[in-house]
């Protein structure tokens, strides 16, 4: 596939499933988990891992194909489109969540542009990624 598009996918789908009242009740989970050790456990290897690893399995895809320079710091990707998304749930008022869940593609492609610049091959950029700001 496109990287782009299948992260801002990815971005879209975070954004979706942390906007909305499932979201906040992950996130509770999420914090009660770091302080109970057999819910880590369970959380981790029924929610947290496969999601982790569908977006490492994209992101290895992408560098198999070449749209990666080899080395990218993968992981740090993945924690800088996830936590963009969790803040911004976290920091928005209700209104503005309501607009990101509603069309979450124009924040998506912002935050994957951004994460992208510098990480593609010579020569490539993302669709937005010469125009700062976007």
């Amino acid at each position: 596939g496109n990287l782009r598009d299948d992260l801002a996918e990815y971005t879209c789908r975070l954004i979706d499933s942390k906007a909305g009242p499932d979201g906040w009740a992950f996130l509770r989970l999420h914090l009660e988990a770091t302080v109970i050790p057999a819910l880590h456990a369970s959380f981790s290897s029924q929610i947290a891992n496969p999601h982790v690893e569908g977006a490492r399995a994209l992101l290895d895809r992408a560098l198999e194909r070449g749209d990666l320079r080899p080395g990218s710091p993968t992981g740090l990707m993945l924690d800088s489109l996830y936590g963009a998304v969790l803040i911004k749930i976290i920091m928005s008022p209700p209104g503005e969540r309501e607009r990101l869940a509603r069309d979450p593609r124009g924040y998506a492609g912002q935050i994957v542009d951004f994460v992208l610049r510098g990480l593609l091959p010579a020569g490539q950029a993302g669709e937005e990624g010469d125009q700062p700001g976007r």
